[in-house]
């Protein structure tokens, strides 16, 4: 099956841990099988063959998982969206048409599978994440409820938690993202990690002052605007950056736990990430800040903190090892080899 994967967000030399798990989510239908041709917004150095729509020359704000954001801080960019979709619909009718148009986020690319599907007589399905669920949640009445008419269509429209289909509205699966498991020789674990990208939404500000407070062994593990200000609060820990497989491997074994404060910001939340499951399936135990959905993450209510001081310092130092068993077992329920089948039911 020919399928085209829609998507604002892809992994490229520039930006190595956008859209990680778009790509992976590919890598999977291709190992099915099919043949699969992504379609991005976003320019930039790709290891694989990606065909780019930039209309202005350059980057739109479509591209990447943060048009929220940049919308805020220029609200004149959301007059790129039009431009870019446009463009985006006009390079599809350039290939003859493919036997599936699979969107990821329900805006931009779940927005463009559908209508270049309903254009040729062809099947789409749209894959929602956090990001386009609060996009559309956020708009008045009037423009989300057409948007939602035509993008969410039951059987073929997945988001990755039970918190954001409820916060949808409409009848969609749920059905997750997964990943791949890093197995790990643990040294003396005593590390506490943070590990995602570094933006305010995750709130590892928070996790830094109380780690750096206690004078714990703090790793920190991605990539993101928040890199100088939390390099700032805590010099003295350490600073992986962009990690591969084998560092992953090498940071996890050192750490017992993970600390995930993440913020409720304007009604914007975490939806699934997959951060949290990929860390615990090493052995290391995740402690959440209490999002919607994010007890569907963890096994044990004591891994779910509220937003005090004083409850993430009795985190950092909570006996993990009777978590530990129940928290691997848990998140390897959702790699990609477990959640396979179900997305292959799902797509083909």
């Amino acid at each position: 099956m020919r399928i085209a994967c829609i998507t604002s967000s892809w992994p490229s030399r520039e930006h190595p841990v956008a859209g990680t798990f778009v790509r992976e989510h590919a890598r999977l239908l291709e190992g099915a099988g099919h043949d699969v041709t992504t379609f991005t917004w976003r320019p930039g150095t790709y290891a694989e063959d990606v065909v780019v729509v930039a209309p202005l020359g350059r980057a739109s704000v479509l591209a990447g998982s943060g048009a929220p954001d940049a919308i805020d801080a220029a609200p004149w960019r959301a007059l790129e969206a039009p431009l870019a979709i446009g463009a985006m619909l006009r390079e599809l009718r350039r290939h003859s048409p493919f036997d599936l148009y699979l969107g990821h986020w329900l805006v931009p690319g779940g927005l463009v599978a559908r209508l270049a599907a309903d254009a040729v007589g062809r099947p789409s399905f749209v894959v929602g994440h956090s990001a386009g669920v609060h996009a559309l949640a956020a708009l008045p009445r009037v423009a989300r409820e057409p948007l939602l008419d035509e993008i969410v269509r039951p059987g073929s429209t997945t988001v990755p938690s039970l918190a954001l289909a409820e916060k949808l509205g409409r009848e969609v699966d749920v059905l997750p993202m997964g990943f791949d498991a890093i197995d790990v020789e643990p040294a003396q674990r005593r590390g506490v990690l943070c590990y995602g990208r570094l933006v305010p939404l995750k709130g590892f500000d928070l996790a830094v002052r109380v780690a750096t407070s206690l004078d714990l062994d703090l790793h920190i593990v991605g990539t993101g605007p928040e890199a100088a200000r939390l390099r700032q609060l805590a010099p003295d820990a350490t600073f992986w950056g962009f990690a591969d497989a084998a560092m992953k491997s090498e940071v996890f074994a050192l750490c017992d736990r993970a600390l995930v404060p993440s913020r409720v910001v304007r009604g914007r939340h975490e939806g699934w990430p997959v951060s949290v499951l990929e860390v615990a399936s090493a052995g290391v135990v995740p402690f959440v800040a209490d999002w919607p959905g994010a007890r569907e993450l963890v096994v044990d209510a004591a891994q779910v903190v509220d937003d005090t001081l004083a409850s993430w310092a009795r985190a950092c130092i909570a006996h993990t090892a009777p978590l530990r068993a129940g928290s691997v077992a848990h998140a390897r329920q959702h790699t990609w080899a477990a959640l396979k089948p179900r997305w292959l039911e799902q797509l083909t």
